[in-house]
């Protein structure tokens, strides 16, 4: 079986590390523990299976070469887990230290295993995994939604940015299979984003339909203005902005054209749903723990003492800041900025790979104005944009 091709689909050799790259990719896009309970044992066993792999080649994944791919996440996933064990006692609704290391450690194994993929010339190997895993989770996404109404994977956000991230594999892989611009595929693609919308009103997501929508101006500006778009001081800068609209935003929502927008076109109240009550109250309660802030996915629990009812920040950075500190958005800052230095010295070839990597972070930092966007899957495009960056010259050479 290691040495047949599959025709179709997967036209790679399917070897050992085939069910690495599967198993990654679950621990971070996928979570199914709202309707399958004991879910979350099965995620602890695949996390420790690909840790052991990992463990095996850690020479490869470890190199001189490729110590910017993971010395940063490394210090990204200390912080944190640091600030979640300080606040490990203050909570009833979860312990945040074990919380931070299930998420933050799946989000390693994943940079680790697509970095594993990169030095062995398997990359694309593994992209054609995730594409295919992505497909069949997909399928069986929508057909529990439209028939049975089951939300399998999630919350309807959940939902919503997994179809976002599957245009973006589907991208990639062809771009990686050279076969972008057929007919068939540009069909394809036009189907997939016409699914993305119908999911979206499906499950009553607007900020998915907001997320495709960004995603396609930033990728057509990518197109138009490569050197800007791809500069990591225009990522950092749109990521201080989104954040900084949490302070702004009572003065932005006076703004009349905006206030139409939000009620006639977007048929949500001016207050944004709540929003501007929460983003008076966050600052306040950021002030109190600025450094390392209160530890892992507490937000309902923190602000429910500010605001009665409030379920998070409501704002992807401020998210990460009550996670772990001004300490924290620094570093996430520093994560982007370095991720499209290296996608910019490439930006020039124009590759539709890395351009949709790109497009996909900055759709998700704009939502990240009035949503919590900054997930697992926001990190792993980030990371898997420096390693389809870099595989650019491992393909020429």
């Amino acid at each position: 079986m290691s040495g047949a091709r599959l025709s179709g689909i997967v036209r790679e050799p399917i070897k050992a590390d085939t069910w690495i790259y599967a198993l990654s990719f679950l621990t971070v896009f996928v979570d199914v523990s709202s309707v399958i309970e004991t879910y979350a044992y099965i995620r602890y066993l695949m996390l420790l299976i690909v840790g052991i792999f990992i463990c095996l080649k850690l020479t490869v994944i470890v190199s001189d070469k490729n110590w910017l791919s993971l010395v940063p996440w490394l210090v990204f996933f200390a912080v944190v887990s640091f600030s979640s064990f300080l606040s490990r006692d203050d909570y009833t609704s979860r312990n945040p230290f074990l919380a931070a290391i299930v998420a933050l450690g799946g989000l390693l194994e994943f940079i680790a295993v697509i970095n594993y993929a990169f030095e062995k010339r398997r990359l694309r190997s593994a992209l054609n995994v995730f594409y295919v895993v992505a497909l069949i989770v997909l399928l069986i996404t929508d057909v529990t939604v439209y028939f049975s109404g089951i939300y399998l994977i999630g919350n309807k956000f959940r939902i919503a940015y997994f179809h976002v991230l599957f245009v973006v594999l589907f991208v990639i892989r062809k771009a990686f299979f050279k076969n972008s611009k057929s007919f068939i595929n540009q069909t394809l693609f036009v189907g997939l984003i016409i699914l993305t919308f119908a999911i979206c009103l499906k499950v009553d997501c607007t900020t998915g339909i907001n997320a495709i929508v960004l995603m396609i101006v930033w990728f057509i500006l990518g197109r138009i203005f490569p050197l800007f778009v791809y500069n990591p001081i225009t990522a950092s800068v749109t990521v201080v902005l989104s954040y900084v609209f949490m302070y702004i935003a009572t003065s932005f929502l006076h703004i009349t054209f905006v206030a139409n927008y939000i009620v006639d076109t977007l048929h949500k109240d001016v207050t944004m749903t709540g929003r501007l009550l929460i983003f008076e109250v966050v600052p306040k309660v950021l002030s109190r723990k600025p450094l390392l802030g209160y530890g892992y996915g507490v937000s309902y629990e923190v602000l429910d003492f500010a605001l009665k009812g409030a379920p998070d920040t409501q704002n992807a950075l401020a998210e990460w800041i009550l996670y772990g500190g001004y300490i924290t958005a620094i570093i996430i800052i520093l994560l982007i900025a370095l991720n499209f230095k290296t996608a910019l010295t490439h930006a020039s070839t124009n590759n539709v790979a890395m351009l949709i990597c790109v497009a996909f972070v900055y759709a998700f930092i704009c939502i990240g104005t009035v949503e919590i966007s900054y997930g697992m899957d926001f990190f792993a495009v980030l990371a898997l944009l420096r390693v389809i960056s870099l595989s650019i010259n491992q393909r020429k050479g």
